[in-house]
């Protein structure tokens, strides 16, 4: 999913589709530049952060790779309940980000029209 998002000096962000995934990790095909970085939160609906899935408490990614695990310190949904769908907002700086993939996509939950918002 997504073609390709560029940042560069000045940090950007861009808001995913509303995704049906069970599990609170995203692996991404993504490069940066030297003192560049893609992180990532969860958020509802209302593009409310979900608790525990900030951009704080998600590991940076930095370098260059077609799959990195993109992971946060609350390693499951609380009480291994996933929400419905939620988005994902990307935070990049000097970084290009070609794709991602959430984990664990429910095939019973429709696929929703994408709703992409880009915001520096």
């Amino acid at each position: 999913m997504l073609a390709k998002c560029r940042a560069g000096a000045e940090e950007g962000w861009l808001i995913s589709r509303r995704e049906p995934a069970r599990q609170p990790v995203v692996t991404i095909n993504a490069r940066t530049g030297g003192d560049g970085y893609v992180v990532a939160e969860l958020l509802d609906r209302k593009n409310r952060v979900l608790p525990g899935f900030s951009r704080n408490d998600c590991t940076p990614f930095s370098g260059d790779s077609v799959q990195h695990e993109l992971r946060w310190r609350t390693a499951q949904f609380p009480s291994g309940k996933a929400p419905a769908d939620y988005k994902i907002r990307f935070w990049l700086k000097n970084a290009d980000l070609f794709s991602y993939l959430p984990h664990g996509l429910d095939p019973n939950q429709p696929d929703f029209a994408p709703q992409h918002q880009i915001g520096t």
